[in-house]
């Protein structure tokens, strides 16, 4: 190899001497001094080799102006060292310099956006992480340093496996808590994907499930009371036992009567501090268990409280029928129960208008009036003048000196606002008989307590006028509690006959005897009529029932013996 390249050297150099070897002979031949020759060649050769240079340098020029990989500045040293080439070989060495740093410019920004792709598909870098990541590999300058920073991330992202994993199911668990507000959910995750540690990811979660808890007794607080109210009021009421009007909700309630409180109970004691750890299925159970208590009490409430009043009216069929409307059927089982079940729209649908209905009739019957609604006012229209009176002769206009127009008073304004007003509702005495008790005692069971109606009116006014009221709703807030009262059918007649024997004076014994029995019939019949007196927890006692009836039977002796 070394030889063909020492051959191809001489071959040339003899190439480029050739003409000069040619023009000398022909310049000896013509009498030419050689020295004047040699330096006419040379000078020659040189202009020559500055136009080559010239050339070599101007192409150069061009492709290393179009290395677009290369920053300007590095381009202008290029191109400053080929400006002060003073031969081709140091134009090739530079051109040459410029394409290899072409070249390995293009290989690293290869290289970078590899390392881009990659550093984005480690989904266990921190975002923080990430971008400094990426920063730095913006300034790395070779593919060494390139390698060094994956090697590096590679490394955390398999240390912060662990923690970005327990984030990702705490964010998770947080979304799964179903009665926190979107809002609440956002702050919960928001503090978790700042933490560093799993204990504090653990303690994060923990409050966002108590939080979770609280929600729901806040949403439920209302129910909550109100099933509380049923269930005591219910206690209160005797149970419904008439099959031919009640079949249904008999059956019903014998069921699942015994279980309401224990259905009400495991809501009501739900505490964010001991129960946070309950699963979303354990609260949704108690949570449609709060509803199984207050929608199946309600209904027995109203079974009960509506049975007490058609008591005052049995014979009344349309009350009859619209109890039998509501009670006999079997209604939706707890299959279908919950806040949002079949149970809750039944009430809705097929109780609480006929219950409506009744308590109308009820009241109507019972003579309990309504508080009757203002009625609207209307507005004063102005009278239009009388036709009959004489028109008043136009006379010539006349210039009126300018004056400013009186103001006219501004008309008021027309206010809209809800007005809100509670009535009492009347208790009703409902009496049972005792063979227990002498007839005439009475004893009262359970003590009567008024319930409340809420009316809520839109009431429209301009000024001092009414302009209209509408009822918006017109609801019983809380139910009146009926008063049970015992009454005695026991006979005392043989006891205030004997008593009657041993107090008598001598002689009157034998006229009074045959008129005790209708006297003392009388006096009970009267006593039984007074079914609604004065309310008292102190029953009269044998002795003085028995003075009272003495004492009428001498009064009317005496009168008869007056006559």
């Amino acid at each position: 190899m070394k030889k063909e390249l020492c051959v191809a050297a001489t071959a040339a150099a003899i190439v480029s001497v050739a003409p000069y070897l040619v023009r000398a002979e022909q310049a000896m031949s013509n009498g030419a001094e050689p020295n004047v020759i040699q330096a006419q060649d040379a000078d020659k050769q040189a202009k020559e080799e500055s136009v080559t240079l010239e050339e070599v340098k101007a192409q150069a020029i061009d492709e290393i102006s179009h290395m677009k990989e290369l920053p300007n500045s590095v381009k202008n040293e290029y191109l400053d060292r080929v400006n002060k080439a003073t031969t081709t070989e140091e134009v090739e060495t530079v051109k040459k310099e410029a394409r290899q740093d072409q070249v390995a410019r293009i290989q690293l920004k290869a290289k970078k956006e590899n390392a881009k792709l990659l550093l984005a598909m480690k989904e266990y870098l921190f975002p923080n992480e990430r971008s400094n990541y990426l920063d730095r590999l913006e300034q790395s300058g070779t593919e060494a340093e390139i390698d060094g920073l994956l090697a590096e991330a590679e490394q955390f992202s398999e240390v912060n496996k662990t923690i970005i994993l327990k984030i990702r199911g705490a964010l998770n668990e947080i979304d799964t808590l179903a009665y926190l507000s979107p809002e609440q959910k956002e702050d919960f995750k928001a503090r978790v994907e700042e933490l560093g540690s799993e204990k504090q990811i653990d303690n994060a979660v923990l409050l966002a499930k108590k939080a979770n808890i609280q929600a729901l007794k806040d949403i439920e607080k209302e129910p909550l009371k109100k099933a509380k109210e049923v269930l005591r009021a219910l206690r209160q009421l005797p149970e419904v036992t008439d099959r031919s009007l009640y079949a249904g909700q008999i059956d019903v309630w014998n069921a699942i009567g015994d279980y309401l409180d224990a259905y009400l109970e495991p809501f009501d004691k739900l505490d964010p501090e001991t129960d946070a750890n309950l699963t979303n299925d354990e609260l949704d159970y108690h949570h449609h268990r709060l509803y199984d208590a207050l929608h199946y009490g309600e209904l027995e409430y109203i079974a009960r409280d509506l049975n007490q009043k058609l008591q005052q009216f049995p014979d009344n069929q349309e009350l009859k029928d619209l109890v039998k409307e509501m009670f006999y059927g079997l209604y939706p089982s707890l299959d279908d129960s919950g806040k949002g079940g079949v149970i809750a729209e039944f009430i809705n649908r097929a109780i609480y208008p006929r219950q409506k209905r009744f308590n109308e009739l009820y009241r109507i019957l019972s003579g309990t009036p309504l508080t009757p609604l203002v009625p609207a006012q209307p507005i004063p229209k102005e009278e239009a003048p009388d036709s009959s009176t004489p028109l008043t002769p136009l006379v010539p206009a006349q210039p009126i000196p300018k004056e400013e127009a009186p103001s006219q008073p501004e008309k008021p304004e027309v206010l809209t606002r809800q007005e809100v007003r509670e009535e009492a509702l009347p208790f009703q005495t409902i009496t049972k008989e005792n063979p227990s008790l002498l007839k005439g005692e009475k004893r009262i069971v359970t003590k009567g307590e008024a319930g409340i109606r809420t009316i809520v009116e839109e009431v429209q006014i301009q000024g001092d006028a009414l302009l209209s009221r509408r009822v918006i709703s017109d609801t019983v807030t809380k139910p009146a509690i009926d008063e049970v009262v015992e009454i005695g059918t026991k006979e005392a007649s043989e006891e205030i006959a004997e008593q009657s024997d041993m107090d008598t004076p001598d002689g009157s014994s034998s006229e009074q005897g045959g008129q005790e029995p209708v006297l003392l019939k009388q006096y009970q019949d009267k006593n039984q009529a007074r079914q609604v007196l004065p309310k008292t927890n102190v029953a009269p006692s044998l002795l003085s029932t028995i003075g009272i009836a003495l004492a009428g039977l001498v009064g009317l002796q005496i009168q008869k013996r007056k006559k």
